[in-house]
């Protein structure tokens, strides 16, 4: 089956063919009352999706127009607005033609169907020039295998779809602003706690040094009360006295004799032992990374960089000794905050996306399983898709894709999806008798339903039917 390329050859002979006069139902300069008479007999899930092609078909986005229409179409080919819109864009005249003509098929009251097919009428060119016939299906005589021959499964993912919007809520389907944290309909949260990275980063690497140098360093400041301890027990000073006097000896320890009492000394030893436990304890939280372990790491450091200081300021240590211990504390209280991604600490927006990482379309299927136990519709469904497009022929990846359809509202979709699935399984019932009761709820919605061929092929396009509730 040829996509849309095919369809569309920007170098076929009907680029040669003028395009229509005039403008769309509701182009530039159209009043609110005629586009809320074209919203009305549109379904409300297409409406927005016909707004945005209408602001295309504006802006001279053609492409962009028509893949819009097209999409809607795809689930939809009685919307009549849509096959209106379409009529302007299409470049040849018997597309043209065939569009205005299934808009005046699906809804006879559509005064701008009836003067659509008129003005096309008027611009008749001879037959001779560009292609002669039209490439869409007429609605009037359509039945679904037809449609779905033009519009293909593929086109829906290829064209603008609310499916593809990641900003979707993991659960239910609505699409919220990027800056929401709970959904505006289900209220479930939107964020989640990253998944951290499987190996330890580099600035992970970096901390646990830079907490091991934390320790050696209040190791360094305990230098200061044991020296002094060392030094009053002395019996003859004088020698240690001329040393520690020394202007190398100030600046590494700090002026002992003048500042030291017991006192102190008890104190600086007290909170150095305590010190150097906590660092400990978090080189062993940063090893296994807990996320208090993140927290805590980076509260010590920040603790040890202000303590460096003020043990200097009030000379209970060397200014040396003080500035590497805080030039240390500093550096890993940076380090840390690089390592964020090696712990569950760092929240982040749900995106409704398939998982790259996974490779077949059995890890889809399995990720789209997962979610859903866990209620997680929109990210099931996304995986499906993804298992589906990886794997077209099995038949269990399509029951899931249509259940998940079904849950999310796509009722067109998830008929599609499980009619599927009894083409490649007729023997699964269950599937049978989920057909029968979406079927059964689409036509209590007032959906149109359209009943697929038979395999044989034996029934006129008129016989077939296309039941309205």
């Amino acid at each position: 089956m040829p996509d849309n390329a095919d369809l569309y050859p920007s170098s076929s002979p009907q680029a040669d063919l003028p395009e229509a006069e005039g403008v769309p139902p509701e182009g530039q300069g159209a009043d609110a009352g005629a586009l809320d008479d074209l919203l009305a007999v549109m379904r409300p899930e297409h409406q927005a999706l016909f707004r945005m092609a209408l602001v295309a078909y504006d802006a001279n986005s053609l492409d962009t127009a028509r893949r819009l229409t097209l999409q809607i179409l795809a689930q939809d080919d009685h919307a009549a607005p849509a096959w209106l819109l379409l009529s302007y864009i299409e470049p040849n005249w018997y597309d043209q033609m065939q569009c205005a003509e299934n808009a005046l098929a699906v809804a006879p009251d559509l005064e701008d169907a009836r003067l659509r097919v008129q003005q096309v009428k008027e611009q008749y060119l001879p037959a001779s020039i560009g292609r002669p016939y039209s490439v869409i299906p007429a609605v009037k005589e359509a039945h679904r295998e037809a449609m779905e021959r033009y519009f293909r499964e593929g086109a829906l993912e290829a064209a603008v779809d609310p499916l593809d919007d990641p900003n979707q809520c993991p659960y239910c389907g609505v699409i919220n602003g990027p800056r929401r944290k709970a959904c505006s309909n289900c209220h479930k949260s939107l964020r989640r706690l990253r998944p951290v990275v499987p190996d330890p980063s580099g600035a992970l690497r970096m901390a646990w040094m830079l907490n091991f140098g934390a320790v050696v360093m209040v190791c360094l400041q305990l230098l200061t009360p044991l020296i002094w301890a060392w030094y009053i027990r002395l019996p003859d000073r004088g020698f240690v006295d001329v040393i520690f006097d020394q202007y190398t000896a100030v600046v590494i320890a700090g002026p002992v004799r003048q500042v030291m009492t017991p006192a102190l000394f008890l104190l600086l030893l007290g909170v150095g032992v305590l010190r150097v436990v906590l660092l400990i304890v978090a080189q062993v939280a940063l090893r296994f990374r807990f996320a208090w372990g993140y927290y805590f790491g980076m509260g010590l450091f920040g603790f040890e960089a202000v303590w460096a200081l003020f043990a200097a300021g009030v000379q209970w240590t060397g200014v040396i000794i003080a500035g590497l211990s805080a030039l240390v504390a500093a550096g890993g209280f940076m380090s840390l905050i690089m390592a964020a991604e090696n712990f569950p600490v760092v929240w982040e927006r749900y995106r409704v996306q398939p998982d790259k990482r996974l490779k077949s379309a059995r890890a889809h299927w399995d990720k789209g399983r997962e979610y859903q136990r866990a209620g997680m519709w929109a990210l099931a469904l996304a995986e499906y898709r993804a298992a589906v497009a990886a794997a077209p022929n099995r038949a269990d990846y399509y029951k899931s894709l249509g259940i998940g359809y079904n849950r999310l509202g796509y009722l067109d979709r998830a008929l599609r999806a499980l009619e599927q699935t009894q083409r490649l399984d007729p023997t699964d019932l269950e599937v049978a008798t989920l057909v029968e009761r979406l079927r059964a709820q689409m036509q209590a919605a007032g959906r149109q339903v359209i009943v697929p061929l038979q395999p044989q092929g034996d029934v006129p396009p008129q016989e077939s039917g296309q039941q309205q509730s």
